[in-house]
């Protein structure tokens, strides 16, 4: 045999170094797959949780702007009971006000028959 044809032969330590290399080309791959699939799912949630803090946020600033309103309409109540002028409203608020009072607002149900609140009494 020559030398040449003895190097080509495959060896005992070929067959195991084969299947050491498809270990870690399969481990590679199943790794990926899981990686991919961790990121899908972690992407979702993220977005998901996202989506769901928007909505808490925007229900609270909601429900922060109606006490605002409420107060506000308390105090100018308060001022124009008393006799002292209210300030106009600056035309943006005042374009608001014009487009609200088209739809129907239902009055509030007042608990105290005098149809005041006790915050309101002077």
């Amino acid at each position: 045999m020559s030398i040449i044809a003895q190097q080509v032969e495959p060896s005992g330590v070929a067959g195991v170094s084969t299947g050491v290399l498809g270990a870690i080309l399969g481990g590679g791959l199943l790794g990926a797959v899981i990686a991919a699939y961790r990121f899908a799912v972690n992407y979702r949630t993220t977005e998901r949780g996202m989506r769901a803090q928007a909505a808490r946020d925007k229900r609270l600033a909601q429900y922060e702007a109606g006490m605002w309103q409420g107060r506000c309409a308390d105090l100018e109540y308060l001022l124009k009971r008393n006799g002292i002028p209210v300030p106009k409203l600056i035309p943006e608020l005042q374009r608001l006000v014009d487009m609200s009072n088209s739809e129907d607002v239902p009055l509030p149900k007042w608990d105290d028959p005098t149809g005041l609140d006790e915050r309101l009494q002077p």
